[in-house]
């Protein structure tokens, strides 16, 4: 009886952990999906995000985004609900696994990825280090609190270069409007207000910046709820440095 009771909690304890991650197998892009969308998946899915329904709706949502034949404009206000879906389950640690994947899926939808990267303006910044790896959000056990700002703002901009040329080669001039717009939503982000010295230090977008410690609420650095203001930069004399507009985007330094 004791071994068939253990067997049992066994059981029941897999089912529930099974019932949290299950969206969530197999995120790679080996599921990519030629089965056609149709209007209906999502006003099926969009139904159960309204009726608080978000684990279904996520897994809807999550098949029509991995048809690689899902229009652009579309895509776009699908992984809006993705987000939001997450944000609602607490399970954002997810966020950066399928922002990857689709990045990848969908190179050619330049209004997709440029959804993708202003995301990674929106999302938490906060979260976790546990045993060497960053968990984005208020994760379970704890850990190290660290801020991905910096490293968000970095991938976010590498998206948009890499979206460049799709953006370019569009007839589309609302957008390229709103491709130049967001772009630079992206290169001031937390470079306002207090922090607008750092719009002087050439950004490498080569590499991916570190994770940075931070305290619970995200915060780290200096400027806006990150510290004492650090005013306006000076030369060695006390001279203050003013701004110049680079030649070009490429030789920008």
């Amino acid at each position: 009886m004791i071994f068939k009771a253990l067997a049992l909690s066994l059981a029941t304890a897999v089912l529930f952990v099974s019932s949290i991650f299950w969206p969530f197998a197999g995120t790679s892009t080996s599921m990519i999906s030629d089965e056609k969308v149709r209007p209906e998946d999502r006003t099926a899915a969009k139904k159960l995000m309204d009726e608080g329904n978000y684990r279904d709706s996520l897994a809807m949502y999550l098949k029509v985004i991995r048809n690689k034949d899902a229009k652009d404009v579309e895509l776009a206000e699908d992984w809006n609900y993705v987000v939001q879906n997450l944000q609602h389950l607490q399970q954002v640690q997810e966020f950066d696994v399928l922002l990857e994947e689709f990045h990848e899926l969908h190179l050619n939808k330049p209004r997709f990825q440029k959804r993708l990267a202003m995301s990674l303006l929106n999302i938490e910044h906060f979260g976790f280090t546990t045993a060497g790896k960053f968990y984005r959000g208020s994760a379970r056990g704890g850990g190290v609190w660290t801020s991905a700002q910096d490293r968000d703002r970095v991938r976010a901009m590498q998206i948009m270069q890499r979206a460049e040329k799709a953006v370019n080669d569009s007839d589309d001039k609302n957008l390229m409007a709103e491709y130049y717009w967001e772009l630079s939503q992206l290169v001031s982000f937390d470079r306002m207000y207090g922090e607008t010295w750092k719009l002087q230090e050439l950004t490498d977008l080569a590499t991916l910046p570190d994770y940075e410690p931070a305290d619970q609420w995200g915060w780290r650095g200096r400027g806006w709820g990150g510290g004492a203001n650090r005013g306006a930069p000076v030369d060695a004399e006390g001279n203050p440095i003013y701004y110049k507009i680079p030649e070009s985007w490429e030789k920008a330094a």
